[in-house]
């Protein structure tokens, strides 16, 4: 019973020594001071020879590493989040573990983290945008068209004021070659209610968001089909 309970503790510790470097590629994260030692030794080992800096790379993999096969909503955050930020050749690993983490319990902590500003419902969804962002973005990366236009497509329908999700629609028909479907869409967009000016202070904003979103995203494609753009991928090395 104790070796079990040791186990317990170390695969804890080990997690939140993860969770604490991982706060280190993020701007502005704060180190808590029982794992500074820890965090600090890591980081000089991923650091190359001759560098000031460690490698960004060795530091997300070892985040991997600490957590081993995730097993809680936390754990699988940080595993996926930890792929998606990784270089192109770990994007299967991402798409998997995004996958994972997003059709399980999401991780309420970090929900919380971001309805410190805003409203419960307002951190849902930012949290949301994030991770179906990455996750439709290493479909594109893997030419997965038509499962990051559902990707997109979902989110619009889930948060249809939030505008990533129409931009990663619009990359996703550019990259189709549904110029024109996408030009047509878009203009529908422009009767949301979204996409109305906002009045504030008795004066008329001429841009919020989502409105300047959707006005860059027709102004662009409308550009592409000016020119005749086609959009043609790379070809595999």
């Amino acid at each position: 019973m104790k070796f079990l309970e040791n186990l317990l503790k170390q695969k804890t510790d080990n997690v939140e020594l993860a969770s604490q470097l991982f706060e280190t590629q993020m701007l502005g994260g704060d180190i808590d001071r029982k794992y500074q030692y820890q965090v600090n030794k890591i980081l000089k080992e991923c650091t190359p020879k001759g560098d000031k800096y460690p490698e960004r790379q060795q530091v997300l993999l070892k985040v991997i590493e600490l957590i081993g096969e995730p097993q809680t909503p936390k754990e699988r955050f940080l595993v996926a989040k930890a792929y998606a930020w990784s270089r192109a050749n770990y994007r299967q690993q991402a798409i998997k573990y995004l996958e994972l983490y997003l059709t399980n319990d999401l991780y309420s902590e970090i929900i919380k983290t971001y309805s410190s500003n805003w409203s419960y419902q307002e951190g849902l969804k930012h949290h949301l945008s994030e991770m179906y962002g990455y996750l439709g973005k290493a479909y594109i990366g893997e030419y997965n068209f038509d499962k990051a236009l559902s990707v997109y497509e979902n989110m619009i329908n889930k948060f249809p004021d939030d505008p990533p999700s129409y931009m990663g629609k619009c990359e996703v028909l550019t990259k189709q070659n549904r110029l024109l479907e996408c030009r047509d869409w878009l203009v529908s967009c422009k009767k949301l209610p979204y996409y109305k000016l906002n009045k504030e202070y008795g004066k008329t904003t001429d841009e919020n968001w989502f409105h300047f979103t959707i006005n860059r995203l027709l102004n662009d494609t409308e550009e592409k089909i000016k020119k005749g753009y086609k959009y043609r991928p790379r070809k595999n090395k």
